[in-house]
């Protein structure tokens, strides 16, 4: 590959990255949120539920994201990485997507991986901090919820 091919690909994914954060932004602001709970008439446990779902989507688009990501800028002739492993390297930016978000979902929900894992130091490093912040925003996002569930129980006691 050519320098500035790779250079180019490098403000594709910055972009990507900022137009993530942009996304994140919007869900912090609630609108999309509102829209929906005025027109379903949702209780406010409603709300802060569809609110905490809405974040878990957020967080493993962004986490999947990142590991297709991963997987595109670790690629090249003579080193392994995850999308050849899985041989997917050349199949459709699609299919690509839901792999990484499966394996979003399976590196944030349970311990231990499936058909998808790092398989060079890239992507171990990679793997390790996506790790962490997904489990920690997960771990956030869920005792919101416990909490939301713990309030209701003491108020029907």
């Amino acid at each position: 590959m050519s320098l500035k091919f790779i250079k180019l690909l490098k403000i594709i994914v910055l972009y990507r990255l900022l137009m993530l954060l942009k996304l994140m932004r919007v869900t912090r602001n609630n609108k999309v949120i509102e829209f929906l709970s005025t027109h379903l008439k949702l209780s406010p446990d409603g709300y802060a539920l569809l609110s905490n779902l809405l974040k878990m989507i957020t967080l493993i688009h962004f986490i999947g994201c990142a590991w297709g990501i991963v997987g595109v800028l670790t690629i090249s002739e003579d080193s392994k990485n995850w999308l050849r492993a899985t041989g997917i390297e050349s199949e459709s930016g699609i299919l690509r997507y839901t792999s990484s978000c499966y394996w979003a979902v399976m590196t944030i929900c349970t311990v231990g991986y499936g058909e998808i894992n790092p398989t060079n130091e890239s992507e171990v490093f990679a793997n390790v901090l996506l790790m962490w912040f997904g489990v920690s925003v997960q771990s956030y996002i869920m005792s919101r919820v416990t909490m939301m569930f713990n309030s209701t129980e003491s108020k029907d006691v």
